[in-house]
């Protein structure tokens, strides 16, 4: 009898335990001591934990593997410091972790019984973190598919969010980034599907790691800051809620492979003109690109399937720069109806970059003097060819690539190739600035220009050429 009535009574207590919400605050003087606090509450009751003072790893993992119903944990007067050994958050592994950093695997579910190396036999039902003001970076996998939600408020301090941090946090509605951030690593948020809005990065951010942002399908615009320069490989692939109109941060110089695959809502991109690569499948399947798509001035390479299926795609603007496309990097971009490119030499392509596109009713336009290039370059010569004076679009950045003098030295005749500048004069100077030779009626809308120089004495000698946009020399030898 005495025993039941015992028994009843720890059912009672333990019932209004599991009704209400246990707080508790403590403070640690030295670290890694939790376990040794007399709490007030059973340790298994506690909802709501404050600590100051004090506290590393060791600390983190009780309280993972004590404290089974947890939901908020205010740690942010407590300072993290270096622990070194078997006991922290990766247990039976003898690690360091870092001082001011979030240990590694902090709240990350893992147990395998069958292994004498695990992380943790069960996590808390967490929601609310506040962390400490003094937080420089969150380690590994430290709330990787945890309970957090709502409204994710990070310390200004942090510097570092390290690789799946808060991967697969679906409940998180935003992020609130401190103004130090310089760095999102490795699938830090990946598939947290219940951000939303419009994604505001600090000034402070460089770089945005692999697959930070995958399949974060609620995201509907970012914006991104003046000194980011990296955007890794995955790092918004699949966010499909992102809309309308993308701008690219003006320092990026390359767009990784993936990093925008399938944002298939996505309407226009507006480029850095630092850009020099576009990566392989960095824009694939984002099938709502319409219109017209100017490419970067600088642009050198686009990447494998770069554009492929974004059949929503009607007009390209290439820039001069442009020397290499890679295989089905436009491939079934099947509304393209024109094609502007500047290039006086066709790119070498292959059948697979335009594959799947209507040529004979898509028009290239290119530059005055090249058809004939064109009409007999593979793939190119596929379309409907129109000359146009083309750098009017485009500002010839290096005009070695759109003429050619030869050969150089020479004992009498030399040839001037012309790839689209619109030769208007040409002179040839000697080394005392004289005028030694010239041509009233030059042949403006030939592609090729020969010229006798066989009277003048061999010596050193500059031609200049006279283009509508500018003049251009070049030093000469006469043998």
């Amino acid at each position: 009898m005495e025993k039941r009535i015992i028994f009843l009574i720890l059912l009672w207590i333990n019932g209004l335990y599991s009704f209400g919400q246990m707080s508790e605050t403590v403070h640690l003087s030295i670290a890694g001591t939790l376990k040794n606090y007399i709490f007030t509450h059973p340790v298994a009751t506690i909802t709501n934990l404050t600590i100051s003072g004090n506290l590393d790893a060791r600390d983190v993992q009780f309280i993972c593997d004590s404290m089974d119903i947890l939901e908020v944990l205010d740690i942010s007067n407590t300072t993290i410091i270096e622990y070194k050994g078997r006991e922290g958050t990766q247990c039976n592994i003898d690690t360091i972790y870092p001082a001011n950093e979030m240990p590694r695997y902090s709240f990350y579910f893992v147990y395998n019984p069958s292994s004498p190396v695990f992380f943790h036999k069960k996590s808390p039902p967490l929601t609310t973190v506040f962390f400490p003001s003094n937080l420089t970076s969150i380690g590994d996998y430290a709330f990787f598919d945890s309970d957090l939600e709502g409204i994710l408020e990070l310390p200004d301090s942090l510097i570092i969010i390290k690789q799946n941090a808060f991967g697969l946090c679906s409940n998180l509605t935003d992020v609130r980034f401190p103004q130090n951030l310089t760095f999102i690593d490795y699938q830090a948020f990946i598939q947290c599907s219940g951000l939303t809005g419009i994604l505001h990065f600090p000034d402070s951010l460089v770089s945005i790691g692999t697959a930070v942002f995958k399949d974060c399908v609620g995201l509907m615009e970012v914006s991104f800051p003046l000194n980011l320069t990296s955007i890794a490989d995955y790092a918004f692939a699949g966010c499909t809620g992102l809309t309308d109109i993308l701008k690219l941060p003006d320092n990026l110089n390359y767009v990784d492979a993936f990093a925008f695959f399938n944002c298939s809502n996505l309407t226009q991109i507006t480029f850095s003109q630092k850009i020099t690569t576009i990566g392989k499948y960095a824009f694939m399947r984002c099938s709502s690109l319409a219109g017209s798509l100017e490419l970067p001035d600088n642009l050198i390479t686009i990447e494998e399937a770069a554009f492929r299926n974004c059949t929503g795609l009607e007009q390209l603007i290439f820039p001069t720069t442009l020397k290499t496309i890679e295989s089905e990097s436009f491939y079934n971009c099947n509304s393209l109806k024109k094609i502007t490119n500047p290039n006086p030499i066709p790119i070498s392509i292959d059948s697979s970059v335009f594959s799947g596109v209507d040529k004979k009713a898509c028009t290239l336009k290119i530059p005055v003097a090249s058809i004939e290039l064109y009409k007999s370059a593979p793939v190119w010569q596929d379309f409907f060819i129109e000359e146009e004076d083309t750098t009017n679009l485009k500002t010839i950045e290096n005009p070695d690539d759109m003429l050619f003098v030869y050969p150089n030295p020479t004992t009498s005749q030399l040839q001037i190739t012309n790839y689209g500048l619109r030769i208007t004069d040409y002179k040839i100077y000697d080394v005392m600035g004289r005028n030694v030779y010239l041509f009233t009626r030059p042949r403006v809308h030939s592609s090729t220009i020969d010229i006798d120089i066989s009277p003048l004495p061999a010596g050193i000698y500059f031609l200049q050429i006279q283009t509508k946009k500018e003049i251009i020399t070049r030093k000469i030898i006469k043998e």
